[in-house]
């Protein structure tokens, strides 16, 4: 039959099935029973003058099948009761056979001309669906701020259309490449199971692999599909199994995946899978708009927290404080589970740990004094460079890999503390994962390093050539009029041509 089926998913394939050929049974037997009623009317004459009603109504209401069922239903129960010998099957008259053969003819030629129908107007009634669903979520997607709301949207939309059990947009994270969960349709139970999928495994990593659509009628037994066990119990539990996933693509590269779950046995066609790469592309575009929702929003919270931190640096006198403030602002806008302020000593030529974020890592910590060259943090302070660790327990430069694994700590990123004066110390960014090598978050780091390093405050500009020169006790060159002394220059400088100085206009301008 058609390839959507709205109606099935909301009474059951198997009911809605079951209904569409309970209906053309019922319409049989209404009509043989108006029949027989209306005997003494109309005696022998016209046998199928409701049959033929029946077979409309079977074929409209449920496809070809039902159609068909109520043709020879009709057909034998006319043989049965209105034709003589009556309550036999026999056919003593060959004319009663001659018409029996006529009526089947046209039966089947409504039952299939009526199932054609229905289906082109099924067709056209979803493609009417999806095309104001599109429109909405089009419309949702330029008018709202909240991308959120937008992915639910889409969800929601592709569940009520496919008449499927479950509908969910997946994001891969890019820490772990795994495949997130962001929205999942309201009206499908929660299976918490279903909310992430490892990399490698399920359907939606093939999806991203191929690199386009992929189906399966029962992923348990697909031997394609890589499922946890505690996955598997999930969706035999949900009564799931048919799974659609359509990559989300943006800029030719996959960053989330749509997918639809019904019953396992469902098979996903050519004409249904169209529609679900419309919704597929609107949420790329949700997704990027969430993405550039969020930078906004970060980079606006990063501004107001550097512009505080400027502003108390410049106004407090407190070292330790200001280090500590130095700490927190960097570990919120590094989303940093700790970072640490260290300060050089040149004369003695180490490090002191002076500010944490987390004071309790920093009461844990057994080495608050390093000397330059040793660990990360002495790197940093030896070379004057950036140092970047993704795994603190594969670098021989740390110096307490227990401490970090006690605290599930695994990367680190160090960054020198430069002022007009050198390196006056180093910040220590702790995280766990090799997640700071986004440039906005990089930046945002050299940022408060520069900060911390007094950076942002005015230095006096450097002596001009000519007033080193003259400081030094140079000859002024009467061939050089940039080596004369001030007053010879604005002279002329030594016999040369005299500079023309600009008029001063005294009026006023408006």
């Amino acid at each position: 039959m058609s390839v959507w089926r709205s109606k099935a998913g909301v009474l059951g394939m198997r009911r809605a099935a079951l209904l569409r050929y309970t209906v053309a049974c019922g319409a049989v037997v209404l009509a043989t029973l108006l029949r027989l009623l209306l005997m003494p009317v109309f005696g022998e004459e016209s046998p199928f003058l409701l049959a033929l009603g029946a077979v409309v109504v079977s074929a409209l209401y449920g496809g070809l099948g039902p159609g068909l069922l109520a043709s020879v239903s009709s057909a034998l129960i006319s043989a049965y009761f209105l034709f003589p010998p009556y309550y036999s099957f026999e056919i003593a008259d060959p004319g009663t056979g001659t018409r029996l053969s006529a009526f089947l003819l046209e039966a089947f030629f409504i039952s299939a001309i009526s199932g054609v129908l229905r289906a082109a107007l099924y067709r056209a009634e979803q493609r009417r669906q999806t095309a104001e669903a599109l429109a909405s979520v089009s419309a949702l997607i330029s008018q709202s701020l909240e991308p959120l709301d937008v992915q639910q949207r889409i969800v929601d939309s592709v569940h009520a259309l496919f008449g499927s059990r479950r509908a969910a947009l997946y994001t891969i994270e890019p820490e772990s490449g795994d495949f997130v969960a962001q929205a999942v349709s309201r009206a499908a139970n929660p299976v918490s199971a279903l909310d992430r999928f490892p990399k490698g495994r399920a359907l939606v990593d093939l999806a991203v692999r191929m690199h386009q659509p992929v189906a399966t009628s029962d992923v348990l037994t697909d031997a394609c599909i890589t499922l946890a066990e505690e996955v598997k119990a999930q969706i035999v539990r949900a009564a799931r199994g048919a799974v659609l996933a359509v990559p989300i693509v943006e800029r030719g590269a996959v960053i989330g995946v749509l997918t639809v779950a019904d019953r396992r046995g469902r098979r996903f066609t050519e004409e249904e899978i169209r529609p679900a790469e419309s919704f597929a592309s609107h949420a790329a575009i949700a997704l990027a708009n969430a993405r550039l929702y969020r930078a906004q929003e970060v980079r606006a919270t990063r501004l107001r927290t550097l512009a505080d931190l400027n502003q108390t640096i410049s106004s407090s006198l407190d070292v330790d404080q200001v280090l500590l403030r130095i700490a927190r602002a960097a570990a919120d806008l590094m989303e940093a589970p700790a970072v640490e302020c260290w300060v050089a000593n040149h004369a003695a030529q180490r490090l002191e740990l002076r500010a944490s974020s987390d004071p309790e890592l920093r009461a844990d910590k057994r080495l608050t004094e390093l000397p330059f060259g040793q660990g990360g943090v002495g790197w940093v302070a030896k070379h004057r460079q950036p140092l970047l660790i993704a795994d603190v327990f594969a670098d021989e430069r740390i110096q307490a890999p227990e401490w970090f694994s006690a605290h599930r700590l695994k990367s680190a990123l160090c960054l020198p503390i430069m002022s007009g004066e050198g390196m006056v110390g180093v910040l220590s960014i702790l995280g766990r994962g090799a997640r700071y090598r986004r440039l906005e978050q990089y930046g945002s780091a050299r940022q408060l390093c520069r900060s911390a390093g007094g950076g942002d405050r005015q230095r006096p500009a450097p002596p001009r050539p000519a007033d080193r020169s003259h400081a030094a006790g140079a000859k002024p060159d009467p061939h050089r009029p940039d080596r004369a002394p001030p007053r010879a220059r604005r002279n002329g400088g030594g016999g040369g041509a005299r500079l023309q100085q600009p008029a001063r206009d005294h009026r006023w301008t408006r």
